[in-house]
């Protein structure tokens, strides 16, 4: 072979090389950007932006993640949009709505929420991890893994003797902190409170989670012994108890405690409120504006309150047992009992301190948006300030995971956007109120 030849040859091989390395580093120069941090905690909003891609191209973005919904072993959720890069080829999803999709209009988590079950093996191992993948043509063009914490590693998590299946969380060396008292629904035992308490101590707050009742599961079983089987005749005295421990302990500043409550623990939580001074803030999700009757093994229907104190029963509301499902049977209760309702009514503008208050317009379990809308015009009749939220197309669970797989449409999306607005008011509330460090 002549030497001009071999030299042709050279270069050819060289060149085509060249071309190799800078398609392949084209084909990646293109990002997927999650800010502020792919290490996120619950209920963080993130900002997820394409970059580098050519402009009006259309991009794919999967999502993918395992979880466990109840049955023995994880499953795979996933969900996609498609997009168009603006003329600067970016693709930002907090101002893009998707041409195509498992959700429609512009929604940041969008991703997040839309996924449904598919039936392939997962692919994740962890289900903290949510893999994000951006594709054009059907290749794979950037990806990122975003992970989800519960609560911050340094938080120190520790059990309360003193009250059975309870938990105190928070920050070490943070100096004295508020203080949240957390207050579970009619689930009772102590899961709700114990995934609770660090998340809420990874904000600043030194935090009780505190189990009021444990009721018998499907087999009879119960998970704490020492506390009630029924929802009946509850001492709200067992917060003035929790609030004696919480002054003993040296990271916490008694002068600034408030109380979180969801759905019965809401109720709670202003019972409490209307009784007790010293509680400075509140936030009641999914609440009742009346105490309603208490429930359970050995307790006979229309007999016995939810809520006492000092040992007397407080008034309240009877169900209706002619109606079908829970929510008949309490709107049923109210209208057939007004005189009763009107005696249980919870004396919400007794209370001095800050309320947050949040009713949903489609809650099945009873009529929580009614309810908030009654407490927030008794207290603003008082002349005291109330937050109220209103969630018209939500459903009762408004303080559950935002970041959960809820499946496609409009009210997969009411629900998750119902609690990520919940749980950014929530934490902003406790801030103003008790000050977090």
């Amino acid at each position: 072979m002549a030497v001009a030849q071999r030299r042709n040859l050279t270069s050819l091989v060289v060149i085509g090389a060249l071309l190799f390395l800078c398609a392949s580093n084209s084909a990646w120069a293109q990002q997927l950007r999650v800010s502020p941090s792919p290490e996120a905690l619950f209920a963080d909003r993130l900002h997820i932006v394409l970059t580098e891609f050519n402009a009006g191209a259309e991009v794919e973005i999967r999502a993918e993640r395992s979880m466990t919904f109840g049955g023995p072993a994880p499953q795979l959720f996933r969900s996609s949009a498609r997009f168009l890069a603006d003329a600067n080829g970016r693709v930002d999803l907090a101002s893009a709505a998707p041409i195509a999709g498992s959700y429609t209009g512009v929604d940041p988590m969008g991703l997040f929420w839309s996924m449904s079950a598919v039936p392939e093996a997962p692919s994740v191992d962890r289900y903290s991890e949510v893999r994000l993948a951006a594709y054009a043509k059907g290749r794979l063009l950037a990806s990122t893994t975003v992970n989800i914490h519960g609560w911050l590693p340094s938080v120190e998590i520790r059990d309360v003797a003193a009250f059975p299946g309870s938990v105190f969380a928070a920050m070490p060396g943070a100096g004295r902190l508020p203080a949240i008292i957390l207050l579970h629904g009619s689930d009772g035992g102590s899961g709700t409170v114990r995934v609770m308490a660090p998340m809420f101590a990874s904000r600043g707050y030194a935090v009780l989670g505190l189990p009021y009742y444990s009721p018998p599961d499907q087999n009879g079983r119960r998970e704490l012994e020492a506390l009630p089987a029924a929802f009946s005749e509850i001492p709200i005295d067992r917060l003035e108890q929790a609030r004696a421990w919480l002054a003993r302990q040296p990271t916490v500043d008694a002068e600034r405690i408030g109380l979180w409550g969801y759905s019965k623990g809401a109720e709670f939580a202003l019972v409490a409120a209307a009784h007790f001074p010293w509680i400075r803030a509140v936030v009641a999700s999914a609440p009742s504006d009346v105490i309603w009757e208490g429930w359970g093994p050995n307790v006979a229907p229309g007999t016995s309150a939810g809520f006492s104190f000092h040992g007397r029963s407080l008034p309240f509301v009877p169900y209706d047992y002619r109606g079908v499902g829970i929510y008949d049977s309490i709107a049923g209760g109210r209208r057939a009992h007004p005189d009763r309702a009107a005696a249980a009514r919870i004396s919400v503008e007794t209370f001095k301190g800050d309320l947050l208050v949040a009713g949903a317009g489609k809650d099945a379990t009873w009529d929580s948006a009614y309810m908030a809308q009654n407490i927030a015009e008794r207290r603003a009749e008082a002349g005291l300030k109330t937050t109220l939220l209103i969630f018209p197309d939500a459903g009762h669970g408004l303080t559950g995971d935002p970041w959960a797989p809820k499946g496609e449409g409009a009210a997969a999306e009411a629900e998750s956007q119902a609690q990520r607005t919940m749980w950014a008011e929530t934490f902003d509330f406790f801030n103003r109120t008790l000050g977090a460090q």
